[in-house]
């Protein structure tokens, strides 16, 4: 499999879908010092407009270590998009970052009343198990959406 992420990225640099299911390789490989150079090539070349190309933006700014510019991005579309499950999901993450559980809960909530399928509704709902279900000062695992 290694060897086809590696060819398509020959054939085409710019291609920020190979880009990015690349660095989801390297993730589950355990590789993670490897992928920053590739998130930052996916962000220069991924689209700029509507709701997809914002939360693929946002995702790769937190993962490049940015989180509190990819939770304003998150933020400043959510009256654009008040019924997405992936935004409002994205937007409880960010308040657990900030260690505002309650208002975390609220947006998880606001979530699974989104319009996705319901595969991405379980995401959300285990984000939020995670959340309720988590001792004090222990790290959040959740999972973004894009």
């Amino acid at each position: 499999m290694l060897n086809v992420y590696i060819y398509i990225y020959r054939m085409d640099p710019s291609d920020w879908r190979i880009l990015d299911t690349y660095t989801e390789y390297l993730l589950l490989h355990g590789r993670q010092d490897e992928c920053p150079k590739y998130w930052e090539l996916a962000l220069v070349f991924s689209p700029q407009h509507g709701l997809k190309a914002m939360l693929q933006r946002a995702k790769l700014i937190m993962f490049l270590g940015d989180g509190d510019q990819a939770c304003e991005i998150y933020e400043s579309h959510r009256s654009k998009y008040p019924m997405s499950t992936h935004l409002n999901n994205n937007i409880a993450i960010c308040y657990v970052r900030q260690g505002r559980a309650n208002m975390s809960k609220e947006y998880f909530k606001l979530a699974l009343n989104g319009t996705s399928p319901e595969q991405i509704k379980n995401i959300v709902r285990n984000n939020l198990n995670v959340l309720e279900n988590r001792l004090e000062n222990e790290p959040y695992s959740g999972k973004l959406l894009w």
